[in-house]
């Protein structure tokens, strides 16, 4: 588990001081690009030197997957650790936070990402952030790459 600490409590707060936390979580820990083999997943939490794959992620955690459904910390690192590149890079075009009744934070990113040699794809992911004992953890996860089928 991520143990950064915040004065702010997602009970109570503002729209914009949810939006400022989350998007401060979301610069820190996701996003980088790296090298499959160090375990960085595509378009998962880690940490700025491209270690800790899982370490957002707690033991009731659920991840979808382009449609695939994983339970647990376990099944979402094996998942994110086996993705098929060795290089991965992303950017965000735009992301969006909402605090939510039960002190929980809804974010969605939109983005673009690189994988090898593959074009560039556009993604989505929406996740739920937790405050659990001072620490924020993603308990909701879902990730789709913006692909079309106008045939």
């Amino acid at each position: 588990m991520h143990k950064a600490r915040f004065l702010l409590e997602a009970a109570g707060m503002r729209c914009t001081e949810v939006d400022r936390l989350a998007a401060d979580l979301t610069d820190r820990h996701n996003w980088e690009p790296g090298e499959a083999g160090e375990g960085v997943g595509a378009c998962c939490w880690v940490n700025q030197n491209g270690t800790q794959l899982g370490a957002i992620y707690i033991d009731a955690s659920c991840l979808t997957w382009e449609g695939q459904q994983f339970q647990g910390k376990a099944a979402i690192v094996e998942k994110l650790s086996s993705l098929p590149f060795q290089k991965i890079a992303h950017s965000i075009t735009a992301q969006d936070h909402q605090p939510t009744p039960d002190s929980c934070i809804l974010s969605m990113v939109v983005g673009q990402l690189k994988a090898d040699d593959d074009p560039i794809m556009g993604f989505h992911q929406m996740f739920l952030l937790k405050n659990i004992n001072d620490a924020w953890v993603c308990t909701n996860d879902m990730f789709r790459l913006a692909l079309h089928n106008f045939g």
